[in-house]
């Protein structure tokens, strides 16, 4: 049969397909290499479907993609960019889940005629990349970076992330995407730098970048500024000691420490102000004490009294001021400013006039040692910045000066690359103004790039969905500083800027220049006059780049600007983002700000499409630490990549978290499998009626409407049925929905429901003829075009089988969209509710059989009285014949009235009955268990009524449900007792 050449019906013609590597093929195309149609054709003999079978699928594909034109470009085509994966790992859930989403976009929109370009890549992740590779090097060579030198460290680090590149370029092909790996990026490679660089320079000249002091967050481990996703919070409720890196025994965290400032003019011991932290090694920092203005305790002080450090050698006065930050409540209602280390006590300062003259302390070097600068005692100096603490603490009560902790509940800041305790330091770094513009920025917004981004969502020129995070993208552009983008590491795009010095090595400024000799260019411009050009020198940033601001300029990498300025319309905007909730603000935000400032204010792309963080079947937080860290690839060698797409694209995706459960993939393993059994029954019946080989759906619906007087009840219904799930699967892949998961689960309670357990068993009655047996090829044939989207592979090889050729094989085609709307025509709910209300009876007529247990369950009947019953029983015989497993029979004209003795009738609804001889039933035995379920269900809802104070709102609908299950039954006992044997 499989090897059998069947003649194609119909004129040859273009039709439409899906497949992972065009968006266009002739339905006839060149044979495959022997060995691969051998192996096609034993995985299509298959008596179970293979998922190994997916690779053959795969290299199908491969095969075919040398073989094909390129579609004529007649629209723009729906271009996605991959998330690019980070190169340090594999793939986890979270990128099964995004990246099976696009997928599944992706095959829609190809399978829909329009042209599909997916664009790969990856992602350099500078700060993880070193951290990892730092640690291979002590490993493997007991050196570090400084001992190798930068360049052979970039060498050695750039061949690793090449073998990572590989290892993720696999796990993608098994999770079966559709990538156009011919436009693969990566945000290190030489294209992406250049504009790097050319976007760094183009914002310098417009003053959107600059170089300050402020504070930014610190990892001592790593001896980098790092970016705020980077920073991870803890929270403790107590005393807890935590390893920190750096020091050999764990650190105590979680107390609050109280001790004395004294007065200048100290009269006695107890003569000061008492001040509370929970970070006394930062004492060394400290620049003034302040309380609240309204503070009865501490108004009279403010401003008068001065305060005397009592670790400074030099005897540092502090004042003490009031702001109404300071919460009366907390402590003693006074606080220390260490305005070097804490954002929150450097804007106390910047906002208080009396301290406008007081330079911020810095009490830590880079390395996390207390340093000479802050001036402390020389006895600290150098010491780890919580050796130092204990050291500080004892000093303290020795000075009688300590008075007491307490534990203390606080929010820790965490390096998620070192697990280093984050420090805010004050350090020379390149900032994005991110608020406002500089006087020679050509912004379009005098507010700055986030004012920009924000007026771009509250206009509707860009959506985001789920809409609830378009509040919160307002919130954070109004509430975001200015953003740190130079990191101190080597892997990474080096800051292209440069100070330039004058002959005594002063400096003279900075810089921003695409090479060294451009920048001499520009230095000699600008410095024409003091120094002579000749006498000054360049010095290049070492810092490199946030790997955020590379990432964050792909949209205009990927559509070749700057060599194509404005970007590449074909790939520029993108059609959509999809990415998680939970980079949002770290990528989405600033792919956004960085477009409309290089761009004159176009959008990368006008939708966000949000995933779920991906959590375990209990909505937990996956981590190794609890031990429900999920593989994708794992799941893949379990059921198959096209049971875990689908089982992926069954949940609610766009919630904040996906509770996803692994069972799931076995639950979907065995519906792939019913459809590759059913598609086996189906076939020699197919073939027998000349269906085989030829199931191209357009012409299937042109010979159904054609023979539509032929149908009967329960093939109206089908049709319906495949009308809604077409309806329902288009609309939820749509850009105006992206409600995967609907379309999902309908095609699952489809093919269980719908095909199986009706259709294909209504096709077993002597009854069903060829008009049946059209309609049930064509149903199946549509069903796959709509679920390949999810399960590309199995849909394939069952495409296959259909059209009986694998020595010249077609790929899946699309109903085209005149077919569409003809099959959206045989929706009929009048139809639908009809069947379902027939189907629902027999169901209540097979729950009679199993309950009354019959000694030939051939005696009971369908017994109707035509003048009472609502439906005409003679229209679905077949339905009733194949589901009800049992016979419709007219009832005498006078038998409503005077029923006849030996016959049990239960009444199924008006005019129809479930009928059998009472000498045949167990009555009394059925009447027992009425009662038993009952009493069991009863007591149940006693039960959950005694437990429950009011009752939540899911206590309520359980009550509810028990008591229509009670009704039920006890309608249902009092039919048995009006029954006597």
């Amino acid at each position: 049969l499989l090897l059998a050449k069947l003649v194609h019906l119909g004129r040859p013609r273009t039709v439409r397909v899906d497949a992972s590597f065009s968006t266009s093929f002739t339905k006839r195309v060149a044979c495959l290499p022997e060995d691969l149609r051998v192996e096609l054709s034993k995985a299509i003999e298959s008596s179970k479907y293979q998922p190994e079978s997916a690779q053959l699928v795969q290299r199908l594909w491969q095969h075919l993609d040398k073989r094909v034109e390129p579609p004529a470009a007649d629209s723009r085509p729906f271009v996605l960019m991959l998330p690019p994966p980070n190169v340090t790992g594999v793939l986890h859930m979270g990128h099964a889940l995004a990246f099976v989403i696009q997928d599944v976009l992706i095959r829609w929109h190809r399978a829909n005629g329009r042209q599909a370009v997916w664009l790969p890549g990856f992602d350099h992740a500078g700060i993880a990349t070193q951290v990892l590779m730092e640690k291979k090097l002590i490993k493997e060579l007991g050196l570090n970076r400084h001992q190798i030198g930068r360049e052979k460290f970039l060498d050695e680090t750039a061949k690793w992330a090449d073998q990572k590149r590989s290892e993720i370029r696999q796990q993608i092909r098994v999770l079966g995407l559709s990538v156009d790996w011919s436009e693969e990026f990566f945000t290190y490679n030489e294209k992406h730098s250049r504009v790097v660089t050319e976007a760094f320079v183009r914002l310098f000249n417009q003053g959107l970048i600059y170089r300050s002091q402020q504070l930014v967050n610190w990892s001592c481990a790593l001896g980098s500024a790092i970016s705020d996703i980077e920073v991870e919070t803890r929270e403790i409720s107590g005393p807890t000691r935590l390893p920190v890196p750096g020091h050999s025994r764990p650190v105590e965290f979680g107390r609050l420490h109280r001790f004395l400032y004294p007065f200048a003019d100290a009269k006695g011991d107890d003569d000061g102000v008492v001040v509370a932290t929970t970070r006394p090694e930062t004492i060394l920092g400290d620049t003034a004490v302040a309380v609240h203005p309204d503070d009865a305790r501490y108004a009279s002080l403010i401003g008068r009294r001065q305060l005397r450090h009592p670790l400074s050698p030099t005897g540092r006065l502090l004042p003490i001021v009031g702001h109404a930050s300071v919460d009366p409540n907390f402590g003693s209602g006074a606080v220390k400013l260490t305005p070097g280390h804490s954002r929150a006590d450097f804007d106390i300062v910047a906002e208080t006039p009396a301290l406008s003259e007081t330079p911020p302390l810095t009490v830590f070097t880079e390395a996390g040692a207390v340093g000479a600068d802050c001036g402390a005692p020389a006895e600290l100096v150098g010491l780890p910045r919580f050796e130092a603490r204990d050291r500080i603490l004892q000093w303290l009560t020795e000075l009688g000066l300590y008075r007491g902790a307490e534990k203390h509940s606080m929010t820790l800041p965490i390096c998620s690359r070192s697990g280093d305790i984050v420090e805010q330091q004050l350090k020379s770094q390149w900032f994005v103004r991110c608020r406002g513009s500089s006087d020679n920025s050509s912004s379009n917004s005098s507010g700055g790039p986030a004012s920009l981004a924000g007026e771009a969502v509250r206009s509707g020129q860009l959506s985001i969905q789920p809409e609830g995070y378009a509040a919160d993208w307002l919130e954070w552009m109004r509430r975001t500083g200015d953003w740190c983008i130079s990191r101190q590491i080597w892997w990474g795009h080096r800051v292209p800027a440069y100070e330039v010095l004058d002959s005594n090595g002063s400096s003279l400024g900075w810089l921003a220049a695409r090479s060294e000799s451009e920048a001499a260019q520009a230095a000699r411009q600008k410095f024409q006059t003091t120094p002579p050009s000749s006498s000054f020198t360049l010095r290049r940033d070492s810092d490199v780049l946030d790997t955020w601001f590379s990432s964050g300029l792909l949209p205009l990498s990927l559509a070749d600007w700057p060599d194509s300025d404005p970007p590449n319309p074909s790939r520029f905007p993108l059609s959509l983002l999809e990415t998680g909730h939970d980079i949002l603000f770290f990528w989405a935000a600033r792919m956004v700000m960085l477009t409309q400032q290089l761009t004159g204010g176009q959008l990368p792309f006008r939708r966000v499409l949000l995933n779920g963080l991906v959590c375990d079947s209990r909505g937990r937080k996956m981590s190794k630490s609890r031990g429900n860290v999920i593989d994708p690839i794992e799941l893949v060698g379990r059921g198959g990549p096209d049971a875990l797409r689908l089982a992926l694209c069954s949940h609610r995706f766009q919630l904040d978290r996906v509770a996803f459960d692994p069972q799931l993939v076995d639950t979907c393993s065995r519906l792939i499998n019913k459809l590759w059994q059913s598609h086996r029954y189906l076939r020699p019946r197919l073939s027998e009626a000349g269906l085989l080989g030829r199931a191209d759906p357009d012409q299937l619906l042109d010979e159904i409407e054609a023979a539509a007087g032929q149908l009967d009840k329960v093939d109206s219904w089908l049709m319906s049925r495949l009308a809604g799930l077409v309806e329902v699967c288009d609309t939820s892949c749509s850009a105006d929905s992206l409600q995967l998961q609907e379309a999902a689960n309908r095609l699952r309670e489809f093919w269980l429901a719908d095909f199986c357990d009706v259709a294909v068993e209504c096709l077993k009655s002597p009854l069903a003829g060829q008009a049946s047996l059209r309609v049930a090829c064509l149903a199946s044939l549509t069903f796959l075009t709509r679920l390949a989207p999810f399960c590309p592979h199995v849909c394939q090889l069952l495409w296959l089988a259909a059209h009986c050729d694998v020595s010249e094989p077609t790929l899946l085609l699309a109903t085209s969209e005149p077919a569409t709307k003809r099959l959206l025509a045989w929706k009929n709910r009048g139809c639908e509710e009809v069947t379902g209300f027939v189907m629902d009876l027999l169901a209540r007529f097979r729950d009679w059989r199993t309950l009354l247990r019959p000694k030939d369950s051939s005696e009971c009947i369908l017994l109707y009285n035509s003048a009472q019953c609502p439906i005409d029983a003679t229209l679905y015989s077949r339905l009733i014949s194949q589901l009800g497993r049992t016979r419709c029979q007219a009832a005498a004209p006078d038998e409503g009235a005077q029923p006849r003795d030996h016959l049990l009738r239960l009444e199924l609804c008006p005019g129809l009955y479930f009928a059998a001889p009472r000498a045949s039933l167990q009555i009394d035995e059925a009447a027992s268990q009425l009662r038993a379920r009952l009493a069991k269900q009863r007591q149940r809802r006693d039960d959950l009524l005694a437990s429950s104070t009011g009752g939540t709102e899911a206590q309520r609908a359980k009550v509810a449900s028990l008591t229509e299950q009670i009704d039920h039954l006890e309608m249902r006992l009092q039919q048995v007792l009006e029954n006597p044997s």
